[in-house]
């Protein structure tokens, strides 16, 4: 009895499976060359559509770039400088290190603010621009106005509230940086070239404004009040007398106010009196410095005369030797005080150092009718070792010495 093969089962079972696993050719997909075929033949069919639809889309575009109104951009340039504080008011320093570029990224924030916007749109100049609002676009064409209705469009009468023009100002407000320098443009786009040409200056004069006005606030402040407390006092202290009491200091001298035609008068006298002996020494002076040829005689000098006797009886000259003249406002006569002070002093035959000490804004070397630029420099090249004393120092007599021609 021979014994069955056991190998014919797992052929048979083989052969089933690759049966089983051929595809069917009747659900076989197509290339995809066959089908990139079938749909360029279904667009050559329809060709005519595709031209319509191009047609349609050419005419929409010009009738758009038709109706659309023209855009004019005006531009105004600001150059952000970076500023110090001056040297007596620490108040004022500026809190933002203008030298960086997020400093002037900070500077497009401040212009750009809603608030700093609002005050351009109340600006009266602003409102009294005609067609700052612009009117609004009437895509309605001409041929189907009159069967569709007046659809045209009207420019608005009245200026809106400056918040609202306030808030359109900012669409139409574009602030950038040019790379590399401290320039910014303030750029205004709109329809009416005269609008925005006044909004773009408007928008850079309200920010120089605002800034101005920051930084000289504090300094505002106590300037109107010393000047409120200098108008009482005048109106209410007549003679010296009233003053030394109320104050309990003594009084010095009261030097009245210098009136230019009394001086002329005075000197048209002496032309008479000594012809020819009017010297040319001090005619580049200031004409209210008394110590001069033909007024060194007036009253106005003797006032002086009388001051410095009084300073001179103040104690041993030995250990004072220094004579400050100072105000609580400017404008109130330092200067002009103390220049006929040291001139009254030198015509004593004292030797006489007049130094100004005005280092922000130096007045002596132009009531003497100096330049202020020296070959040496002045008492500011001297405190910063810059220059010995000797060579900022002029020599002549009654001569000034200047402030100095480079900052502190």
């Amino acid at each position: 009895m021979n014994p069955l093969p056991q190998s014919s089962p797992r052929a048979s079972e083989t052969s089933d499976s690759e049966e089983v696993d051929q595809p069917d050719s009747a659900h076989a997909q197509p290339p995809r060359e066959t089908m990139l075929r079938h749909l360029a033949l279904a667009f050559v069919g329809r060709w005519h559509w595709i031209a319509l639809c191009l047609i349609l889309g050419v005419l929409g575009a010009s009738y758009h770039v038709e109706k659309t109104p023209k855009r004019y951009t005006a531009t105004t340039t600001l150059l952000i400088k970076e500023r110090t504080a001056p040297v007596m008011s620490r108040d004022q320093v500026d809190e933002i290190n203008l030298s960086s570029q997020e400093a002037m990224n900070t500077v497009v924030a401040q212009i750009r603010r809603v608030t700093l916007l609002e005050r351009v749109a109340s600006r009266q100049d602003v409102r009294a621009l005609t067609g700052v609002v612009p009117p609004p676009v009437d895509w309605v064409p001409a041929c189907l106005r009159g069967k569709l209705g007046n659809f045209a469009a009207t420019a608005v009468a009245t200026s809106p509230p400056p918040v609202i023009t306030g808030g359109m100002l900012g669409g139409w407000l574009g602030v950038a940086v040019r790379r590399g320098t401290r320039l910014l443009d303030i750029s205004v786009t709109h329809q009416v070239p005269e609008v925005a040409k006044a909004l773009a200056d408007a928008v850079a004069c309200e920010y120089l404004a605002e800034i101005g006005n920051s930084n000289t606030k504090g300094r505002s402040k106590v300037i109107l009040l010393l000047e409120g407390e200098t108008k009482e006092a005048r109106a209410k202290y007549h003679t010296v007398a009233q003053i030394a009491n109320v104050t309990a200091h003594p009084i010095l001298g009261a030097i009245p106010e210098i009136k230019l035609h009394h001086l002329a008068v005075a000197e048209k006298h002496f032309r008479k009196r000594h012809p020819g002996q009017l010297a040319n020494l001090h005619e580049s002076w200031e004409k209210r410095v008394v110590f001069r040829s033909g007024t060194a005689s007036t009253s106005y000098a003797e006032m002086y005369r009388s001051l410095r006797a009084s300073v001179s009886r103040l104690g041993d000259e030995s250990k004072r030797k220094i004579t400050l003249f100072s105000s609580a406002l400017p404008g109130e006569g330092k200067s002009l005080t103390s220049a006929n002070f040291a001139a009254a002093a030198a015509g004593q035959g004292r030797k006489t150092l007049h130094i100004d000490m005005d280092l922000r804004k130096p007045a002596v070397h132009k009531i003497f009718g100096l330049s202020r630029e020296q070959e040496h420099g002045g008492i500011t090249e001297c405190l910063a070792n810059l220059a010995p004393f000797e060579e900022v120092t002029r020599r002549p007599s009654a001569s000034p010495r200047r402030a100095g021609s480079s900052p502190v």
